[in-house]
């Protein structure tokens, strides 16, 4: 006890040294750190490479080793269970697979995958692992697919894998850790389920069309007959399934020790028990750390652009208490979430017609617009603030035994987060600058390299350098991000409310 409370008081002080891992040419897409002790950080990017930096080195800052073979963008990263292989999701919906188990004979070169599977139509999303079973492994893609895949089996076989069909884009996939029948999937209709993998990809007479468990994401305004539903990016669970889900850069989902996060643009983080429907609580940047308003002018949280990455998190300590998430005002953001019980016992439950009696701009979460809103405990005040880049933070990510974080987005590098000036890994790290750089204003000449980009191909490697990036996401920001709010952005359809007379016979299964 004394020792885990030494540690929080540490990581509750803030992260304030920090250093460059150096490695890539262009944008970093995703982070994954290797199961156990966290010994290997996998990053892959737009420059279709995926660096590895070991964190047993006595001074971390450049990769040990580099992988090729992806012909487009690398959107996600994930270990097989006992890290003997690496999977690669890219954009050109491809799945690479890589042999991590003679790295230390072929340091000096690069590493070509040992298999490269092509079972989806569109983007990769998500690829996550069964926690102990290192065959089996899914995918999610934005052709509406998840596909789960067993290594013993010949891939050319039939039986190799399983389809779980969606009717929407399939944005993410993650196996709970310790539960291992259960995963959860998110869609960009804004759609987070909790499944089972006997049922999802069982025998025709076992398969159901219901998930265990779909989320309510909706909200609801007073003044506003319909509900919005925002679109959910990414899931994460943490590691003891304890906290909940997190909806706009990230959904968590939590029970007793296990939590999952989900991200939603135009929103904010949403956390869930993972037994409850409704959501308990939002992350939120609306003061500062220190407890005090936010200076007119300064911009704060925010997750209107690009793909969002969070993760709960707790280096050293038994439990995942904290939760960070990136933001578009480039800063990465950590909150400390308090005990499940607590955020229950605050949460609002409002009845319809008490309902229309609030204020204008409450806003709420319900399943439908006929049943009780629920509004979750707001977090407003982050633990602490990631600093260090120039431009949109997409990853924040915590190494699962020493006091790090790695934080990722626009820029090409990936920047290594520390409590203390030195580490097992790391020495004499630097003070991170307190200043974060300002949105310029922009002009005509912007917008139409923006245009440019867009009809060319945002996001490929072609830009090689930083500064062309930062400005061509400045605009971005400058077009779809300030002001934008998720009420504006998207509507949801009733009658997109699950089908309770649906027959669960079907041959295919879907999403809904």
């Amino acid at each position: 006890m004394i020792k885990e409370r030494a540690l929080g008081n540490l990581l509750d002080a803030g992260f304030p040294y920090s250093r460059c891992l150096l490695g890539h040419s262009s944008c970093v897409n995703t982070l994954a750190f290797s199961n156990g002790d966290g010994r290997f950080l996998a990053s892959g990017g737009d420059d279709l490479k995926i660096q590895l930096y070991d964190f047993q080195q006595e001074d971390l800052n450049r990769p040990s080793w580099s992988f090729v073979g992806p012909m487009s963008n690398v959107f996600s990263l994930a270990f097989s269970a006992n890290n003997t292989h690496l999977y690669c999701g890219t954009t050109g919906h491809k799945l690479y697979k890589y042999d991590l188990a003679t790295l230390r004979d072929v340091s000096q070169f690069p590493i070509s995958p040992i298999d490269m599977l092509d079972d989806h139509d569109d983007t990769i999303r998500d690829v996550t692992c069964h926690p102990s079973q290192s065959e089996l492994a899914m995918t999610a893609s934005e052709d509406g697919r998840i596909v789960l895949r067993d290594s013993r089996i010949d891939a050319r076989r039939p039986s190799a894998q399983a389809t779980l069909q969606n009717d929407s884009e399939v944005t993410g996939v993650r196996w709970n850790p310790r539960m291992e029948s259960l995963f959860a999937t998110s869609d960009n209709r804004g759609r987070v389920c909790l499944r089972d993998v006997r049922t999802a990809f069982g025998s025709g007479a076992n398969r159901t069309r219901k998930p265990l468990q779909q989320f309510v994401t909706s909200l609801s305004k007073p003044t506003r007959n319909s509900l919005v539903s925002p679109e959910s990016s990414s899931i994460a669970w943490d590691r003891e399934d304890y906290r909940s889900h997190c909806l706009y850069p990230t959904f968590s989902l939590k029970t007793h020790n296990l939590g999952l996060t989900s991200t939603t643009q135009n929103f904010y983080p949403t956390l869930y028990a993972l037994s409850d429907p409704h959501p308990i609580a939002i992350c939120r940047g609306g003061v500062l750390p220190d407890g005090s308003p936010i200076p007119d002018g300064e911009r704060t949280y925010s997750n209107a652009c690009t793909i969002k990455h969070g993760s709960f998190g707790g280096p050293s300590l038994t439990s995942d208490a904290y939760y960070g998430a990136g933001s578009d005002d480039f800063r990465g953001y950590v909150w400390k979430i308090p005990e499940t019980a607590m955020l229950l016992e605050r949460r609002r439950e409002i009845d319809v017609d008490s309902w229309l009696l609030e204020e204008a701009e409450t806003a709420a979460f319900a399943r439908s617009a006929r049943e009780t809103r629920y509004q979750p405990v707001s977090l407003s005040q982050p633990l602490f603030r990631l600093n260090g880049h120039m431009s949109i933070v997409n990853s924040v990510l915590f190494h699962p035994s020493l006091l790090h974080i790695v934080t990722a987005g626009i820029e090409r590098h990936v920047i290594l987060h520390s409590p203390t000036k030195s580490s097992p890994c790391t020495e004499e790290l630097t003070l991170t600058p307190t200043t974060v750089r300002s949105l310029p204003a922009g002009s005509a000449e912007d917008h139409s390299r923006l245009i440019q980009a867009i009809a060319s191909g945002l996001g490929t490697n072609d830009m090689e350098e930083d500064a062309e990036t930062i400005a061509l996401f400045d605009e971005i920001i400058r077009t779809e991000g300030e002001g934008r709010d998720v009420f504006s952005s998207r509507e949801c359809d009733e009658s997109e409310d699950e089908d309770e007379g649906a027959s669960e016979s079907d041959e295919d299964t879907r999403w809904y």
